[in-house]
């Protein structure tokens, strides 16, 4: 508040929450729970939506942010409708654990860019500042990573790339990919920005992400077909810099830079695996074409629609996201969502300008070929909502008084899952399925809680000669299935348990029901193989192991090895058979 007419007004509190949440978003992370750079970030987005909403239903008031705020609204309405339609309206709600990508993240993308939308033109800059110094901490740390071991504050590279304080060297290079974009256009004004061009451009090195080192190149092409001659210069300097800085570092652990993995070629698995996942999403947007699967829902949509290559080029693994926003959306929410989303971004970009919606411009294109994550897609929205002109909004006691009861809910919600997250650290460093199963209280019915307690007990039972511990076991994998029904990695955990326990019938139902909600499933068919042998059906297990060496390409080499197992199998049943009927017509 001003001590005086003359002086300039302070930030207003929608500019310090802003601003608050542009540094600590990407830089929040905590070791004591156990999704470290995941529970923190989705913890202060939830914070965020109760005022967010109530500043969004606000927007529309405003002649010229009614028509995004009206695509938002009907953004989140369609994906609330694809949440009540989904196959597992729990899990679309909140998401999956450590991902949290369902209606709930749409809904603190939308509540930020609405508080961003109060901002003021002082809170913009201040929020541009959050952000670069946001920017420079990550790449600090990524550049550590390479040259110490981080390992003890759960830093460790992976791959032999960084991944900073987003936990993911794909994500961080998101972040990077949008600060530059944002430094190029705030260094027309200031020098003092060449600090998070040499940031940006470091830490794309470190992170080794191809995609980045091309958003990082178009950064700097139009950085200099729009900047001054000896700005331009400098610019292109100080990337240099920054991308030799990242190079050394790198250099010290042998690990994957950017440059060296565009040398090696754009064509590796991770390329195709994206040409392949999108082609397969149309066949799943045929199927559910008007509201999707539901938020976060990509894998089961998806999945069973995989292509025979992208079978054979990796096996049973899936991307959980679509790595393209639009494409996961049209799978998640349907055409009706995307179209909508669509709407709001062209609606909401009308009018924006700056350093903040270069930041909202590279970290989109970014996500094009990039999955959704809390640290990254948020930023984005925020920055987005704080490069319009700014807009004063209203607030009624009715309006304040919702928010700050929504926010004190949230924020109660935050804490059960901080504290149930933490728990459940706790029971996996002391192997406790109890103390696991005490954290499950806290937290959402996730189903990789029981598929852990499951693993412990079945620990105990091999280790300690408890078998009683079995039955626990079979009990925590039927509670996973019934909190994923359609999901077919369910299924196969139960059909693994159940065979070890000698239920075979049990096992080759629960193989099957994998099967029938994903005929790709090659761990599933080598279940069943394994119950035909068991039931000495060698016939049936010589067609499933016809079938995974089809499914997994292999030459006919690799098939007949696969088909000596059975043959062996067949015949050590023959000779125990014999060895049975001698000592039955023996003295």
């Amino acid at each position: 508040v001003p001590d005086t007419p003359d002086e300039a007004p302070g930030l207003s509190l929608a500019d310090m929450a802003a601003a608050a949440l542009a540094f600590l978003i990407p830089v929040g992370y905590l070791t004591a729970v156990t999704a470290p750079f995941w529970t923190v970030k989705a913890v202060l987005i939830l914070v965020a939506i109760p005022v967010g909403l109530v500043c969004l239903v606000g927007l529309l008031a405003h002649e010229h942010d009614r028509a995004p705020a009206i695509a938002g609204l009907g953004f989140l309405s369609v994906a609330l409708l694809s949440v009540v339609f989904s196959d597992n309206p729990h899990l679309a709600f909140f998401g999956g654990y450590a991902r949290g990508t369902g209606w709930l993240f749409i809904a603190g993308l939308l509540a930020l860019w609405a508080i961003g939308r109060t901002v003021t033109e002082q809170g913009a800059r201040v929020v541009s500042l959050a952000l670069g110094a946001a920017i420079v901490v990550n790449a600090a740390v990524c550049i550590a990573q390479h040259l110490t071991n981080l390992e003890a504050y759960s830093l460790a590279l992976f791959d032999g790339r960084a991944t900073g304080l987003v936990g993911n060297p794909v994500h961080v290079a998101t972040l990077f990919a949008g600060g530059t974009f944002l430094a190029v256009s705030a260094f027309r004004q200031s020098f003092g920005w060449g600090v998070v061009l040499v940031a940006c451009a470091a830490g794309v090195q470190a992170s080794g992400s191809r995609f980045a080192l091309a958003g990082l190149v178009v950064a700097a092409a139009w950085g200099l077909v729009r900047g001054r001659h000896l700005r331009a210069v400098a610019m292109v300097g100080l990337l240099a810099a920054g991308a030799a800085i990242g190079t050394v570092a790198v250099g010290s652990t042998d690990g994957a830079s950017s440059s060296s993995r565009v040398a090696q070629g754009v064509g590796d698995n991770s390329t195709k695996q994206r040409l392949y996942t999108w082609r397969s999403a149309v066949t799943a947007v045929s199927k559910k074409p008007v509201l999707g699967n539901g938020p976060g829902r990509y894998v089961t949509g998806a999945e069973r629609y995989r292509p025979l290559e992208l079978v054979r080029s990796g096996n049973d693994s899936f991307f959980d996201d679509a790595h393209n926003i639009i494409v996961e959306y049209a799978v998640t929410t349907g055409l009706a969502g995307v179209t909508a989303l669509a709407a709001f971004a062209l609606l909401a970009f009308r009018r924006a300008r700056g350093p903040l919606a270069a930041f909202a411009l590279g970290a989109g294109g970014m996500l094009l070929v990039q999955p959704l994550h809390v640290g990254t897609v948020p930023l984005a929205f925020l920055a987005l909502g704080a490069a319009g002109p700014p807009v004063v909004l209203a607030w009624s006691r009715i309006r304040m008084l919702i928010g700050a009861v929504g926010t004190a809910g949230a924020v109660a919600a935050g804490g059960m899952l901080v504290a149930g997250d933490a728990r459940l650290r706790e029971a996996q460093l002391a192997y406790s399925p109890e103390d696991a199963a005490s954290a499950g209280r806290l937290l959402p019915r996730w189903p990789q809680l029981p598929r852990a307690i499951a693993a412990m007990h079945v620990f105990y039972a091999e280790s300690q000669n408890e078998p009683a511990r079995y039955d626990r076991a079979v009990a925590a994998n039927r509670d996973e299935v019934d909190r994923d029904r359609p999901d077919p990695r369910v299924w196969e955990d139960l059909g693994a348990i159940l065979f070890k326990v000698g239920d075979v019938d049990g096992a080759e139902a629960a193989y099957r029901a994998a099967i029938a909600r994903n005929p790709m499933r090659i761990s599933a068919t080598i279940g069943l193989a394994r119950v035909a042998v068991a039931n000495e059906d060698f016939d049936e297990a010589r067609r499933h192991t016809e079938r995974v060496a089809h499914l997994q390409g292999l030459d006919d080499d690799g098939r007949r090895e696969l088909l000596g197992q059975i043959d062996a199998a067949e015949e050590r049943a023959s000779e125990d058979a014999q060895s049975a009927d001698a000592t039955m017509g023996g003295p």
